[in-house]
């Protein structure tokens, strides 16, 4: 994954940022149908918000993190509560990639319907694994997927905390 842009210090003289919506707006005209109070940026399919400001692209979370702490990320900034489009201040915190990675929700299309919980074919029980700093570890087999969901909630309690 490419190192982000870092925020150019200016960009506050050109984007307002709304804490308590996570709206960014542009301050000033810039030409064509982007004018001064229309919402900056474009939702992409993933549902994160991209902002185009000197012919660069930054993520509108990364944007919304520096003005509002005047803090230039250097880590991922972490959508608590896992919505990409909600950059309200009280939902961004700087995360490590595997803390930002644990905040991910339970994958859709798994058989368990919980996180952490995957089923061994070939043993007929459910395992149970976590990834800490890239490296996978397997916390055990179980009869159900709750069992090994609860594993997993008790490590990842132990590696992540609140994350």
């Amino acid at each position: 994954m490419p190192k982000p842009n870092k925020i150019p210090s200016n960009i506050g003289d050109y984007i307002h940022y709304a804490p308590d919506t996570g709206d960014l707006t542009w301050l000033v005209d810039r030409g064509g149908t982007t004018k001064a109070g229309t919402q900056a940026g474009c939702t992409f399919p993933r549902g994160y918000i991209r902002v185009n400001f000197n012919n660069k692209s930054y993520s509108a979370h990364r944007i919304a993190f520096f003005l509002h702490t005047g803090i230039q990320p250097v880590l991922d900034i972490d959508h608590i509560d896992g919505n990409p489009a909600n950059n309200r201040a009280n939902n961004l915190r700087e995360a490590s990639r595997s803390c930002n990675l644990a905040n991910k929700p339970c994958q859709k299309r798994t058989a368990s319907g919980v996180k952490g919980a995957y089923y061994d074919k070939s043993r007929n029980l459910w395992l149970s694994a976590i990834t800490v700093n890239g490296k996978q570890r397997n916390l055990g087999r179980f009869s159900t997927p709750e069992q090994a969901n609860a594993a997993y909630m008790a490590a990842a309690m132990a590696h992540f905390g609140d994350f």
